[in-house]
């Protein structure tokens, strides 16, 4: 056998071993990818502290601020959705998104071009000087060109497709990730707006203990000038007085801040807050809502539901990488028309159809690394879908136990106040009728205003306590948001509550 056909069926063996695994694989998908893919922890059958609250949740989950019966509440949260600029900044994310997912499904189209060019070139040919025509003479002409190609590769193992594919579910997790954030700003509002009522309540529970202390002052300045108490039961009522004053300003200031913290939320400037709509003091809690089952929880949470879909979309990209190890067909056409007169153009036809195969031989180390590091990546999405089912079970253990406790602390410190101000009734009583001396008034009394005061802080955090449990609960209200977004409608007013 000569040398050279030994060279040829060497060559065809390398080729055959580069194409095996084609042979082997064959034409389609070479990839299976789970598009709802399971939580990778366990599931719990209940909530734990779910006691024996109902298990049914809330139709359709509404807008849960609602269930506050405040129509200002409801007007502020309308308007935060309208107008917040970072929740804005979602809107356009998704809009990035969609234009990014439209991009990818292109690959299943085939690429057009079009030609046209106009050229002049001059030749020179030198045939000695032995030749007839003295040795040299040039040409000068224009050429005409006027084409159209197109060029197509054929998906035979799904490249194309997986890639479109983790374009179009990373769009519908930004999507999740919209109404993640349409979530939090709500509770966002809702612990601003609440926080608001504590301090307005707070400070006009000020102006009335520092109006009693004045009282209480006065009461005893005249029983001073009528020898019933001494300069010290003065000097100490002063102090009292002085020190409930000094209770206004921080009060005060926490409130301004806080009606800025709000105007900005609401897209306005800081100066830009209507106090007149302010006024509303704390509202009373509802009854707890349906929380429904640790399973059906997983489908609420939009965080949730992005994790899940981008464990989908990094499985995707695991096939594209595996794909792009196999050999590619390329089909490619041209036609169009060449002349070198523009009279002569569409006289001259031209048209070429290829159909190349490329198969990468000496690139496998690259492409696998390629492939190894999809798979870590789908690896990472896996865990972190679990750490955030794993945390939405928390945020609900921790809301429920938390408001259960508080509510526990409440009773207890409202039974504190009732035996504070019966404390301070008999020590008033006894100093009046000279069996005591004033200072036990004094101590009963700051007692019962600092009991008075704890009590509003109280009713507040049990307000926010249930603003984390329905932030952590989830909904599905803010998929219209999404949905008007994907229509093209996600206007300013569009994204307003109905």
């Amino acid at each position: 056998m000569s040398t050279e056909r030994q060279r040829r069926i060497a060559g065809s063996r390398w080729a055959v071993a580069a194409l095996a695994p084609t042979l082997v694989a064959g034409c389609g998908i070479i990839h299976k990818v789970e598009r709802d893919p399971s939580p990778p922890v366990p599931m719990p059958e209940q909530f734990r502290e779910a006691g024996t609250t109902k298990s049914e949740p809330e139709a359709g989950a509404a807008q849960w601020w609602r269930v506050f019966q405040d129509p200002a509440l409801d007007k502020v949260m309308e308007d935060a959705l309208a107008h917040n600029l970072t929740l804005q900044q979602a809107f356009a994310r998704l809009e990035q998104a969609q234009a990014v997912r439209d991009a990818g499904r292109a690959g299943y189209l085939p690429s057009v071009n079009a030609e046209a060019s106009v050229g002049r070139s001059r030749s020179v040919f030198n045939f000695g000087s032995a030749s007839p025509t003295g040795g040299a003479f040039s040409v000068e002409q224009t050429q005409y060109n006027l084409s159209l190609a197109a060029s197509y590769e054929v998906d035979l193992w799904g490249r194309v497709h997986s890639l479109a594919s983790a374009a179009d579910l990373d769009y519908l997790a930004t999507g999740q990730d919209v109404a993640a954030a349409t979530m939090s700003l709500s509770a966002q509002v809702a612990e601003v707006w609440f926080q608001l009522a504590e301090q307005r309540e707070t400070e006009r529970l000020l102006v009335d203990q520092v109006a009693r202390n004045q009282t209480q002052l006065e009461l005893m300045e005249l029983r001073f000038g009528e020898g019933l108490a001494s300069a010290v039961d003065v000097l100490q009522q002063r102090q009292a007085l002085a020190g409930s004053k000094t209770q206004l300003p921080p009060v005060q200031a926490a409130r301004r801040v806080l009606e800025h913290q709000l105007a900005v939320l609401l897209g306005m400037p800081p100066s830009a807050v209507k106090e007149e709509a302010l006024q509303a003091g704390l509202a009373q809690l509802p009854a707890l809502p349906g929380l429904g089952l640790p399973a059906e929880l997983v489908t609420r949470r939009p965080d949730v539901q992005a994790a899940r879909i981008r464990v989908a979309a990094a499985d995707y990209r695991v096939g594209a990488a595996l794909a792009e190890r196999f050999p590619t067909i390329r089909l490619t056409a041209s036609t169009g028309f060449r002349a070198f007169d523009l009279a002569d153009l569409f006289d001259n036809w031209l048209w070429n159809l290829v159909a190349g195969l490329t198969a990468p031989l000496l690139d496998q180390v690259r492409l696998s690394a390629n492939q190894r590091a999809a798979e870590a990546r789908m690896k990472d999405q896996v865990a972190g879908y679990g750490q955030v089912v794993l945390t939405a079970f928390q945020e609900v253990e921790d809301a429920l136990v938390r408001e259960a406790r508080h509510q526990d602390m409440i009773q207890e410190l409202n039974a504190q106040l009732e035996a504070a101000r019966a404390t301070y009734e008999e020590a008033y009583s006894r100093y009046v009728n000279g069996l005591s001396e004033y200072l036990p008034v004094l101590t009963a009394l700051r007692d019962v205003q600092t009991l008075e005061r704890a009590e509003i802080q109280a009713r507040r955090q049990l307000l926010s306590y249930r603003v984390q449990l329905c932030r952590a609960l989830g909904g599905t209200w803010m998929s219209e948001l999404v949905d008007a977004a994907a229509r093209g409608e996600a206007t300013q007013e569009a994204r307003k509550s109905p």
